[in-house]
C-alpha cells in the first residue's frame, strides 16, 4: 500500500535524522498516485492540507535536483540566499517555520514527481554529507518502491475487473440459456402433439415442415446445452476427466 509506505518512511526518517518535521509529497502521475504524508515532533502542529499545493511551485527546483542527483541543503534559513529555482523552497520553508532543511527529489526515470523534506523548526543544523547522501538514497529507493506498488495495484485492479467481466459474461450466458429453454420446451411439446396427430390430421406437406422444425429445435437445444456446459466450465463448477 503506497499510503502506508509513505507514512512508514516519514516516521522512520524523522526518528533516524532526529528531525523536527518530515514532509513527503508527490504529484499525480501515470507512474504513481498523488500522495501526501508527514511526521512532526509532538510540540509542533501538523501541516495544513493545502501545503501540497506548493509542490508545483518547487517543480523547477525538484527537477534540477533530480537531474543532478543532488539535494538542497539549508543549514540556517536566516542566512540562506536562494537561487531562482530555490526561491519557492525558501518561501515554503519560511511558511513552515523551518530553520534548517534537506530537500531530496523523488523521481523515476527521466523526471521527478515529488519531494522528501526533512527539517528543523527552531535552530540551525549542520547537515553532514552522509545525511545528505542517505536522504537522497532514501528518496530514490522510495520512488522505485512507490512505482512498483502502484504498478502492482493497477495489475490487481485489472485482474479484479477481468474477473468481474468474466463473471458477468457467465451470468449472462446462464440467464440467456435458461430463458431460451422455457419457450423451446413449449415449442417442442406442441411439436410432438402435432407430429403424433393428437391435434387432428395434418394437411399435405405439413409433416415435412414439422420435421424441419423438429431438426432445428434439436439443434437449438444442443446449442443451449453447449452454452450452459461452457458456462459451468468457466465458473469452475464442471470438470472434464479425459481418459487416455
Amino acid at each position: 500500500n503506497a499510503i502506508q509506505m509513505a507514512e512508514y518512511v516519514t516516521r522512520g526518517v524523522g526518528a533516524a535524522f532526529e528531525a523536527d518535521r518530515v514532509w513527503l509529497q508527490t504529484s499525480a502521475d501515470e507512474r504513481i498516485p498523488k500522495l501526501s504524508s508527514q511526521w512532526h515532533h509532538q510540540r509542533l502542529r501538523p501541516l495544513p492540507d493545502a501545503i501540497g499545493e506548493h509542490l508545483e511551485g518547487t517543480r523547477a527546483l525538484v527537477d534540477r535536483l533530480w537531474q543532478n542527483a543532488d539535494v538542497l541543503m539549508i543549514e540556517d534559513q536566516r542566512n540562506y540566499q536562494p537561487s531562482r529555482a530555490g526561491a519557492a523552497a525558501f518561501g515554503i520553508a519560511h511558511e513552515l517555520g523551518t530553520t534548517a532543511s534537506i530537500v531530496a527529489p523523488i523521481g523515476d526515470g527521466g523526471s521527478a514527481f515529488g519531494l522528501l523534506w526533512i527539517s528543523m523548526a527552531d535552530h540551525s543544523r549542520r547537515w553532514t554529507p552522509a545525511e545528505c547522501g542517505v536522504a537522497l538514497h532514501l528518496a530514490t529507493d522510495l520512488a522505485h518502491s512507490l512505482v512498483q506498488a502502484h504498478t502492482i495495484s493497477q495489475q490487481a485492479e485489472a485482474v479484479r475487473m477481468l474477473r468481474e467481466l468474466d463473471q458477468a459474461k457467465a451470468d449472462f450466458i446462464s440467464t440467456v440459456s435458461h430463458e431460451l429453454r422455457t419457450p423451446l420446451t413449449t415449442i417442442t411439446g406442441y411439436l410432438e402433439i402435432l407430429q403424433d396427430g393428437e391435434a387432428g390430421p395434418l394437411p399435405s406437406g405439413a409433416v415435412e415442415a414439422l420435421s424441419i422444425i423438429d431438426r432445428n429445435a434439436v439443434r437449438l437445444r444442443n446449442l443451449i446445452e453447449d452454452l450452459l456446459t461452457q458456462s459451468r466450465i468457466d465458473a469452475g463448477r464442471l470438470r472434464l476427466d479425459i481418459a487416455s
